[in-house]
């Protein structure tokens, strides 16, 4: 059967917001290694005495990078926004479906599809949103006292849409390569950066 050139086009735009989100996950992986080589008691003794200021300041910033990134990705699907739910909501169309299983791998979007279910009513997403909203993008006193993200819940809301987004990108074609491969990287530059916050090493027999 031939395809229409409207559900080929629309194809296109799935892939295209595809793409994005693939490229903010990608960095989304890189800030979630950065945090979790910083989270340790060796890191946290360093900061003691208030000589941690600035390294404190870098990981907060890239805690709030990660959160807008993420939440980006979530907006609703206005017109002229590049979002999942705008992705999804195209995909619901069974032609377009169609037309985007013919470049890519059917189960990985098959699965895309069924965690996108269980994700875009996570409670975490509105906690998520309400910091976003109220505190990151506006400053809206009166709004933001409500219910935060635990810092564990929002970082699994970022793993699972980095997931989310390699299903994505190998159920349409976008990319086969599981964004793991950067991930051994990143924690190696990670590790080395807050190593430098750490007193040297105490060698042994040395008085």
């Amino acid at each position: 059967m031939k395809k229409s050139g409207s559900s080929v086009g629309t194809g296109d735009r799935v892939r295209e917001i595809v793409k994005l989100c693939y490229l903010a996950c990608d960095e989304g992986v890189a800030i979630i290694e950065f945090l979790e080589a910083g989270n340790t008691a060796e890191v946290e003794a360093a900061f003691e005495h208030g000589n941690g200021y600035l390294p404190i300041l870098v990981r907060k910033a890239m805690m709030q990078r990660l959160l807008m990134s993420i939440m980006r990705m979530y907006d609703k699907p206005g017109s002229d926004r590049e979002t999942l739910p705008r992705a999804f909501e195209l995909l619901d169309d069974p032609i377009v479906y169609q037309a985007v299983c013919s470049c890519g791998d059917k189960p990985q979007l098959d699965a895309a599809i069924a965690r996108w279910k269980l994700m875009r009513n996570d409670p975490t997403l509105t906690e998520m949103r309400t910091v976003r909203d109220y505190e990151l993008a506006h400053t809206i006193p009166s709004k933001a006292g409500q219910a935060r993200p635990r810092i564990m819940d929002s970082l699994c809301v970022a793993r699972q849409t980095i997931t989310l987004a390699e299903e994505l990108a190998a159920g349409t074609g976008i990319a086969s390569v599981s964004l793991d491969h950067a991930k051994g990287i990143w924690a190696q530059q990670a590790t080395a950066y807050w190593a430098n916050f750490l007193p040297p090493p105490v060698r042994s027999g040395s008085s």
